[in-house]
């Protein structure tokens, strides 16, 4: 067996243990993986025997082992849950064949035989409940889609305890007294739900009963001096899910007032990996400083981010983060900002606002609202080892060229990156409205769609401040800052022949709903596994500080959820002493037990930004 390090982040990076078993004979073809999905003709459990099993991509799960060509050592693929290992003799990745391939998938552990019949079901892969109790209310005929190799199970033994089925949202544990499996029943089985529960079911799927949206304040940040001492992060941006820890970055906070690289657990443990020094926190070093971005996992297992500030020219840099926990600006921008700093005369990028987004190719291609050879931003690439060239310089001052992109930009389908500008463009006989953009990684850009708003008699969107989507039908959706009937910000629907097929204008003055609606969404939308998209507003809402939303590929938005806290320590409250985030801005991650995860630049205990999920949303 030789080293997995290229297998793993190649073939089968962000692989998942959830599985869906088909109900037909073992199909003819080959195993194969493709966009993140691992599909097997079939597999033996024991002496349980599945055909066409299918696992999707959840969280990162590790290759252990594979070996390139050669002969395969069995003939069937095979998984045991003692040591949660799938073996495959043979797969197929692209044109490529590997052999002899082991990979660590979470089984299920033991679980003793009770001596109660009648009892709830569980046919290896829907887990059907009679009842369940949760939070004082009682459901009935509750279905939980929950693959076969996840269901993780601690049995106390013995006879069933009494009560209900029960349910514990906050830790997604389900206590069943008794269940049948098959023939067999098992008793006083709990169930922790957050590996479990595959996404293609909501967390808790209730017949007739549609449970509401339950946010839980996972962490307040306390930096920036809302706490005396404190060297914690303050106004975090997006967050990163990797080997079941959540990474992120902040704009401020940190030993030098600069910023951070955290990580946080599910169970909320926050921890600053390291504190961004910028070209005055640390003496002698022209470090990296005000990481607004995000993070990006590079195919040698270390993270990649940039930077809006500091370098050696004080307009921003590209860092690497190493698994070791080393940090290291890789390339320092050059160009100037609105004319100053940087380098006199360069056309190199300038002050990167967005984070990166990894190629084909393995290099790294991001953008720049500032700098490039027209002082109207940049696309740019970076290799892993820090050699960096400006792809395309926009010119938004001639024609229809797009200008000052603050969005970074989606690897298609195709091959070609897609992005936003927030201003360029030309609709309507006015320019400045901003565009949505695609640009191949030799650099040839063809603007898809320009928008029209604010423009006499348009409804339509205007300055984009996210990226865009492509969905799983091949279009590409998206929001815009400002622009539509209220002038509030719309999501949008462009084809990639550039066709505009419905806009949704934000109103934040009626309530479609239980809920007023949003304003001014500055995250980038995610596909969830239902289909349906979800974003945030950094105002509107019940309180005026922001919401989580859902609209569907048709276009119909619900307002999920309405943020009351704090913008500030001098006030600004959506409820006075509320504790609540607040203004979120950052893209959200669906999380195993299909709850959204987010971070809110402000709020929380100590007004610095917060770490939130919310559950019961998508599928519901």
């Amino acid at each position: 067996m030789q080293s997995s390090s290229v297998f793993n982040r190649h073939a089968l990076a962000g692989l998942c243990a959830i599985v869906m078993l088909g109900h037909a004979t073992a199909a003819s073809a080959a195993d194969s993986y493709s966009g993140g999905v691992l599909t097997l003709s079939s597999l033996a459990i024991g002496n349980v025997n599945l055909s066409n099993v299918v696992i999707q991509p959840i969280v990162l799960s590790d290759v252990l082992s594979y070996t390139a060509g050669g002969t395969p050592s069995g003939t069937g693929d095979t998984y045991d849950p003692g040591t949660a290992q799938l073996t495959i003799p043979t797969i197929k990745v692209g044109n490529t064949t590997y052999t002899n391939v082991v990979v660590a998938i979470p089984g299920s552990s033991a679980v003793s035989i009770g001596a109660v019949s009648g009892a709830d079901t569980y046919d290896g892969k829907n887990l059907r409940l009679a009842s369940v109790e949760t939070n004082g209310t009682l459901y009935r005929d509750v279905a939980i889609g929950v693959g076969l190799s996840q269901v993780s199970v601690t049995v106390a033994g013995g006879m069933p305890t009494a009560g209900s089925d029960t349910y514990n949202g906050l830790d997604n544990l389900l206590a069943i007294p008794a269940i049948q499996v098959g023939s067999r029943v098992y008793t006083n089985v709990v169930l922790n739900l957050y590996e479990a529960i595959t996404l293609l079911a909501a967390p808790i799927s209730v017949g007739g009963v549609t449970a509401s949206a339950a946010e839980t304040l996972v962490y307040s940040f306390t930096g920036n001096g809302a706490v005396t001492g404190s060297v914690d992060a303050s106004s975090p941006g997006p967050l990163v899910f990797h080997n079941g820890i959540y990474y992120g970055t902040s704009a401020s906070g940190g030993a030098y007032g600069n910023g951070t690289l955290f990580s946080i657990t599910p169970g909320g443990v926050e921890t600053v990996l390291y504190a961004f020094g910028g070209i005055s926190g640390i003496k002698g070093k022209q470090d990296c400083g005000v990481p607004s971005g995000g993070l990006t996992l590079g195919t040698d297992g270390n993270f990649y981010g940039t930077a809006s500030s500091g370098g050696t020219y004080g307009v921003g840099c590209v860092f690497k983060y190493t698994a070791g926990g080393t940090e290291s600006p890789i390339y320092s921008f050059s160009g100037p900002l609105n004319g100053s700093g940087g380098v006199s005369g360069s056309p190199d990028a300038s002050t990167p606002t967005s984070g990166l987004t990894l190629g084909k190719d393995g290099n790294f291609y991001g953008t720049t609202a500032y700098g490039g050879a027209y002082q109207s931003g940049a696309v740019y690439k970076i290799t892993p080892a820090g050699a960096e060239t400006v792809v395309y310089s926009f010119n938004g001052h001639v024609g229809t060229n797009p200008q000052g992109p603050r969005a970074g930009l989606i690897l298609g389908r195709d091959g070609n990156f897609y992005g936003t500008s927030g201003s360029g463009g030309s609709a309507a006989g006015q320019t400045g409205q901003g565009t949505v953009f695609s640009i191949t990684p030799q650099g040839g850009l063809t603007v898809l769609y320009t928008f029209a708003g604010n423009t006499p008699g348009s409804t339509d969107g205007a300055f984009p401040a996210a990226a865009v989507v492509e969905g799983t039908d091949g279009n590409f959706y998206g929001t815009t800052a400002d622009g539509g009937v209220y002038n509030a910000g719309t999501i949008f629907k462009v084809t990639p022949a550039g066709k505009e097929v419905w806009t949704y204008s934000f109103n934040p003055q009626v309530p479609p709903s239980t809920f007023s609606d949003g304003q001014q969404p500055f995250a980038t939308l995610i596909q969830a596994s239902d289909g349906n998209f979800y974003g945030t507003t950094i105002l509107g809402g019940a309180y005026g500080e922001g919401t989580v939303f859902r609209v569907t590929p048709t276009g119909v938005e619900t307002t999920l959820y309405s943020f009351s806290g704090c913008a500030t320590n001098g006030g600004g409250c959506g409820i006075s002493g509320s504790t609540d985030s607040a203004k979120p801005q950052a893209t959200l991650v669906q999380a195993g037990d299909g709850s959204l995860w987010g971070t809110a630049s402000a709020g929380g205990t100590y007004q610095q930004g917060t770490v939130f999920s919310l559950r019961n949303v998508v599928g519901q």
